[in-house]
């Protein structure tokens, strides 16, 4: 690739993305190069700051400050770049391999681009001249052996980007298909969403054992010292602090060698994922092996089993039974739908489980359980509850199908609620075990827990169905948020979540007459909760029950206008 070849792919790929962004309105646009402008300063500062900083106050701090501090830099930085890896799953490659090699471009020479490219990210662009400037002003202020920190710096980018870009690879080869693109992006959205609530499971356990080792910190020190050092000294990402600790230190030969090994690393990560890729278009990757058995023959046509749109739901008419079944097989299908439950669920459990490991569970007042029981089932429609606000967003184009049914639409809206009710369930009996598991819930707990959850579903259920028929939006494959959602459906959604919070908190009330009633004995306040939430189960029953067929009617009604908000942008 020569210079104008360069220079022309780097105005393409500009000119993208400018297109991009106006695709959105010249309002967007306009934002997006302020917000520009905005980073570009952001960066400049950053630099002098770290300049300033290496050079009056880190310079001559002791080299635990230099190891805390670069810890916090790269933490940061791979915080940053984690999280733009995350939205970078979501769209493709601006610049195409295949389009590229259409043109007299090398395959080395397109792929080298095309990670020159991985760069210009925002994780990038702010944090690598802060970077930098740190080690300006230690070497301004501290002699000239932290010049080293230079190919330190550069190393560490040039690492954690090729072995990112490695796996980027790796992953566009898995999303080619495109249920197992919603797949992978399900995946790693869960996973990044684990490891960050992880340090803070473990910092509630290890809490508990906080004063023991308070007793030993004196003579474990040395010894956790140690471990630092020798954690950082094997972790590559660590090189970076580890050298300018030790430099701080006196010593370069750390810092030399871990710049070195930093560039050996990116080297071979780049040159994997050349190797990927060639492979790749070469089809010789070992997924692409034709497999020549012989297809069995078919020796019945008996069904193995019963479908599961098949099931009978008992006192559920047939078509309401077909279609809660046909709507939950379709959720359970649906990556985006996993993902809008799964990270709702996780982050849920992970500060749930931390928040009462923190805590004595046993010096929990007998009269606050009913409460947390009652908070679990409000936890349990986080994530449920927007589904049921939208429950045709995520049909599309299926929806046509449910105008063209002959079914009376409130039992499609039935089913719809069935098939939510069996979703937030699960969700609901898994939090109720880990709590009865943690703080020990007895059977007025559990019964006031079960019956705020049918008063609590039958709520949402209603105002859902509502929201669901007067204020639908599309959500598109692989999202699991809105684009370009009118203003006045905006509004509605924010109204119907303000009522879904203050009617829902009814379930509240129960525990709070069986409060009141304390006074009088154990027995009359739980007699108190369990009847004052049987009356507020039997209640929203009767409300949701008489509003199914007027809901049902205005859904046959606006029929057409939910159609053509759901498959507009395929249209």
């Amino acid at each position: 690739m020569n210079r104008d070849q360069f220079l022309a792919l780097l105005w393409l790929r500009w000119r993208l993305t400018v297109n991009a962004m106006r695709r959105h309105g010249e309002l967007s646009l306009i934002i997006s190069m302020i917000f520009l402008c905005f980073g570009a300063l952001l960066a400049v500062a950053g630099a002098m700051c770290g300049v300033l900083v290496g050079a009056l106050w880190l310079a001559t701090a002791a080299p635990v400050a230099h190891l805390i501090t670069w810890d916090i830099v790269a933490g940061l930085f791979l915080l940053f770049w984690i999280l733009g890896l995350v939205s970078q799953l979501q769209r493709a490659e601006i610049l195409d391999l295949r389009q590229l090699l259409h043109y007299p471009v090398s395959l080395r020479s397109a792929f080298l681009l095309n990670y020159a490219s991985s760069l210009c990210v925002p994780s990038v662009i702010f944090c690598l001249p802060c970077m930098l400037g740190l080690a300006l002003g230690l070497s301004l202020g501290g002699g000239f052996r932290f010049l080293l920190l230079f190919p330190l710096v550069l190393g560490f980018l040039f690492s954690v980007s090729a072995w990112t870009y490695c796996l980027q690879g790796w992953l566009a080869v898995l999303m080619e298909n495109p249920r197992r693109r919603r797949n992978v992006i399900m995946t790693v959205t869960l996973v990044m969403i684990l490891l960050f609530q992880l340090p803070n499971l473990l910092g509630s356990v290890s809490s508990r054992r906080a004063s023991s080792a308070l007793s030993m910190r004196d003579t474990s020190s040395g010894a956790s010292v140690t471990t630092v050092l020798q954690v950082h000294a094997a972790i590559p990402v660590c090189w970076l602090p580890y050298g300018a600790r030790m430099l701080a230190a006196g010593n370069v030969w750390p810092a030399a060698g871990g710049a070195l090994g930093l560039w050996l690393l990116g080297g071979w990560g780049l040159c994997h994922a050349y190797r990927g890729t060639l492979r790749h278009y070469r089809g010789e990757g070992a997924g692409r092996t034709v497999d020549k058995t012989p297809m069995p023959v078919a020796t019945s046509c008996a069904p193995a089993g019963v479908s599961l749109v098949e099931w009978e739901i008992p006192l559920v008419p047939d078509d309401a039974a077909a279609m809660a079944m046909a709507s939950l097989r379709s959720m359970l299908r649906a990556p985006e739908v996993r993902m809008t439950l799964g990270t709702n669920v996780a982050g849920m459990l992970i500060l749930g489980m931390a928040n009462l490991l923190h805590h004595n569970t046993a010096a929990i007042p007998v009269l606050a359980k009913p409460f947390i029981a009652c908070g679990m089932v409000a936890v349990s429609f986080f994530g449920v509850g927007t589904l049921m606000t939208n429950q045709f967003g995520y049909d599309r184009d299926g929806f046509r199908m449910l105008v063209l049914l002959p079914t009376p639409r409130w039992r499609i809206l039935l089913g719809r609620n069935l098939s939510l009710a069996a979703v937030a369930g699960v969700i609901f009996l898994i939090f109720l075990s880990l709590g009865g598991l943690l703080i020990h819930l007895g059977p007025v707990e559990v019964l006031l827990a079960l019956l705020s959850f049918v008063s609590m579903f039958l709520i949402y259920g209603t105002l859902g169905n509502l929201s669901s028929v007067l204020a639908p939006f599309r959500i598109p494959a692989g999202a699991v948020q809105a684009r370009k959602v009118k203003g006045l459906t905006t509004l509605l959604l924010m109204f119907f979540s303000l009522v879904s919070l203050a009617v829902g908190g009814l379930i509240f009330v129960p525990p709070l007459m069986g409060w009141l009633c304390a006074s009088a004995g154990r027995l009359v306040s739980a007699l108190v909760t369990l009847a004052c939430a049987a009356a507020l189960t039997g209640g929203t029953l009767a409300v949701y029950w008489t509003s199914l067929k007027p809901l049902g009617r205005l859904l046959q009604a606006r029929e057409r206008q939910i159609l053509d908000v759901v498959t507009r942008e395929k249209e």
